[in-house]
């Protein structure tokens, strides 16, 4: 229990906040689709010279993303040192993590 009643502030985060994080999740992957306008294309139209395959920009994009994930974002909540952090974490933690983010990629996969 939080002690307190929601404000109308918590409310709008909650309304915001997952309306926010769809529309990211939509529109992450723009720039590798070859209908996209040209300023936000990064890969290369049908019949089109130059650009990249759609592989390439996937690998860079989601290399990218772990960087930003684990170097920028968790000392950003709070984790000072990541491996300390996996080595107190009980061995039931680090066996659904790769679980869930197994079904997690394969919801991914299917989905789109």
């Amino acid at each position: 229990r939080l002690g307190r009643m929601p404000s109308a502030g918590d409310y709008a985060a909650g309304i915001c906040l997952p309306l926010l994080g769809g529309i990211l999740n939509a529109s992450w992957n723009i720039p590798s689709k070859p209908e996209a306008p040209a300023v936000l294309r990064a890969v290369a139209g049908i019949g089109e010279e130059g650009g990249w395959k759609w592989e390439h920009f996937w690998f860079v994009s989601q290399a990218f993303v772990v960087i930003i994930n684990v170097i920028v974002i968790s000392p950003l909540v709070g984790i000072d040192d990541i491996f300390a952090a996996y080595h107190r974490a009980d061995d039931r933690s680090k066996a659904t993590v790769p679980l869930f983010s197994f079904v997690w990629a394969m919801g991914t996969c299917s989905f789109g």
